[in-house]
């Protein structure tokens, strides 16, 4: 907390540089808790996860940024579309073969799943949803602790080393389990993220919410 106003940041980045990027952000954003993250393998890289003071019908709620430090400072060089009524824009990164992949939780009081986006050079790309969560002690939680990334053949895949619920909260919500210990495999077919056919069985309807 500084001069009243609250914020987190990671532990990759040192506390005087958290507050310099917080400074800079304030005079763009009011938003009373903003995070902020360092860009793994990118050094003077940040994304932060915050609010659009400029409202739109089609396009607001909390969103990323994608910061970059140089020789004159701060610069917003991109950001995504606003998450709408989510309360929670939570990134976690994934590195391999050069690239920078995101998952970012969203949700409310209980996570809906994620936004998937890709760093390229200077900008992050939109790669759909993906709908997954896990059972959590009260409702739907957060499955990026489980998940992990590959590139191969052009081509996403995400993977889960746990049963997952899909459509948390919605009227399909359901539990779909790994086939032994194999993961749940999502694959992107150039628009989103599904899960791909015999890495899960189906267990039917999850617990009421």
């Amino acid at each position: 907390e500084q001069a009243g106003k609250r914020y987190w940041y990671d532990d990759r980045i040192p506390q005087a540089e958290a507050l310099a990027l917080l400074q800079y952000f304030s005079t763009m954003v009011d938003d009373p808790v903003p995070s902020l993250y360092a860009v793994p393998g990118a050094k003077g890289y940040y994304v932060v996860s915050s609010y659009d003071t400029q409202f739109a019908d089609t396009d607001n709620g909390r969103r990323l940024y994608l910061v970059r430090k140089g020789p004159g400072g701060y610069e917003v060089i991109d950001r995504t579309k606003g998450a709408g009524d989510s309360y929670v824009l939570k990134p976690v990164f994934f590195l391999g073969r050069g690239k920078t992949l995101i998952l970012a939780e969203i949700g409310t009081e209980y996570c809906w799943g994620l936004l998937v986006y890709e760093i390229r050079g200077k900008r992050l790309f939109f790669l759909g949803g993906l709908d997954a969560t896990v059972e959590g002690e009260f409702d739907a939680a957060d499955p990026t602790p489980f998940a992990a990334v590959k590139y191969a053949n052009g081509r996403w895949r995400v993977e889960f080393s746990h049963d997952l619920v899909l459509d948390a909260g919605g009227l399909k919500e359901q539990t779909i389990e790994r086939t032994g210990k194999q993961p749940i495999v999502f694959e992107h077919d150039g628009k989103r993220f599904t899960p791909k056919a015999g890495t899960y069985t189906s267990s039917g309807p999850s617990r009421s919410r």
